[in-house]
This record gives C-alpha cells, structure tokens and sequence, in this order.
C-alpha cells in the first residue's frame, strides 16, 4: 500500500509539473522590444500592460500603458475590462511577474498575449 501511495504522489507530481509548464509555454509567448516598438507603431489595436507596483510606476513607465498591479487587488476583476481582440504586450521589470500576469490574464479570457523580453528597462535600451 506504501509503495502504492508513493508512486501515485509521484505521478500526481509529475502531472502538475508537466501541466504547468505546458501550460506556460501555450499560454503566451516572449516577444522582443523592437517587435514591439513596431507593433505600437502600426498597429491600433496593441496594449501595452505595465503590471510593475505603483511605486515602480512612479517612477517611469512606457508612454501609452495601461497599468494593473499584477500583486495588487483587484487585478482580476480591472483585466477583464480589457478587450480580448486587442494584443497584450505585458511587461514588468524583468519579465517574472509579467509572465504571472499572462497565465492569470490568459485566464480571465485573453489569448492574444505576450511577455516583453526584458522587462520595463529593455524599452528604453
């Protein structure tokens, strides 16, 4: 029975392991600062979603984002306010909550979704 329960923990691990980074690798996908430079540039219906804190915000951001605190309340309920046609470019400093952003912004119903490759400070490089 031991061994039973051993091998099915080890399974259930495997199974949420393999799932998670499934899951990431489907839900959204890296996206460089010069692509999005251009895609800002042509075409109207490009986001960008600045997820940092308030303090970090305060003390610079990417003309033209929306900001949602990935860590603050309410982001749950201020991503679905988004327009799932648009394109998301999601960034943050340096690109570890703003990929948590994706996958819960992938939940709320968006797919058209990618995490700016650098964060914030690769905009201004």
């Amino acid at each position: 029975m031991l061994h039973f329960l051993v091998i099915l923990g080890l399974m259930f691990v495997a199974y949420f392991y393999l799932s998670s980074k499934y899951e990431t690798d489907n839900i959204y996908s890296g996206m460089s600062t010069k692509t999005a430079k251009k895609l800002v540039a042509e075409r109207d219906n490009v986001v960008l979603v600045d997820v940092r804190t308030p303090s970090e915000v305060a003390k610079g951001t990417i003309p033209g984002s929306v900001h949602i605190n990935v860590t603050g309340p309410g982001f749950s309920e201020k991503v679905k306010e988004l327009d799932p046609n648009n394109v998301h470019i999601v960034y943050c400093a340096s690109g570890q909550r703003s990929g948590l952003a994706c996958r819960k912004m992938h939940r709320a119903g968006l797919r058209k979704l990618y995490n700016l490759n650098g964060g914030y400070a690769s905009w201004f490089d």
